[in-house]
């Protein structure tokens, strides 16, 4: 008994019944011993015959090696700054070795624009994994120091009060955006808004 020329599994062409040219892309399911033992599997149907009208699938064309391995686009085999190289040594993962990649190749493959945006979506999405996986404290709003402080002598801008304490005094209180003033010629304070103040010219001397 003969071995088989082929093997289930084998990819192989065969001329059809009726009609000219071969049926390529056909898979051998089973080989038998009776008359026409080669099971054939084409277009979900299955056809019967002997080992002179099969042959073997063509292989199709290859890549290049370097199309592959070491392509010249992400730096070459010998490039010690080869884009995975770089990758792999800093351990930067899906997204940011993706950066990276697209990033070296931008200016060697014909379509930097593109690689660029690719790159920069890349790096996005990484911004907001890391974002939503730990966000950022909001900074507590830093409050300003008041401008004035008790015992400062100040000068009032609004003339409704001239006539309490003629403008000058010095500061009793402070109340956030306000301000105790108490005038030299005059019982108790006056309380005005921080915005209506300004220095006042006179020295520090008691009341």
């Amino acid at each position: 008994m003969t071995a088989s020329k082929f093997q289930v599994g084998d990819k192989v062409e065969f001329e059809p019944e009726f009609g000219a040219g071969w049926c390529k892309g056909a898979t051998i399911v089973e080989v038998g011993v009776e008359d026409r033992p080669y099971v054939v599997r084409y277009d979900d149907r299955t056809y019967r015959r002997n080992e002179d009208e099969l042959r073997l699938s063509s292989p199709g064309p290859s890549a290049p090696p370097s199309a592959v391995d070491h392509p010249s686009h992400y730096g070459g085999a010998d490039n010690p700054y080869e884009a995975i190289k770089v990758i792999e040594a800093w351990s930067l993962g899906f997204n940011l070795g993706n950066t990276v990649k697209y990033i070296s190749r931008a200016e060697r493959k014909g379509a930097p624009l593109i690689d660029l945006k690719k790159a920069a979506w890349y790096l996005a999405r990484e911004i907001e994994r890391r974002e939503a996986a730990d966000p950022q404290p909001i900074a507590p709003a830093v409050v300003p120091e008041p401008p004035f402080k008790v015992g400062d002598f100040v000068y009032d801008r609004n003339p409704a009060l001239h006539r309490r304490y003629a403008g000058v005094g010095k500061v009793e209180n402070v109340h956030g955006d306000s301000a105790d003033v108490h005038g030299p010629s005059q019982e108790g304070s006056v309380r005005t808004q921080i915005a209506n103040l300004t220095w006042s010219a006179r020295s520090r001397r008691p009341w």
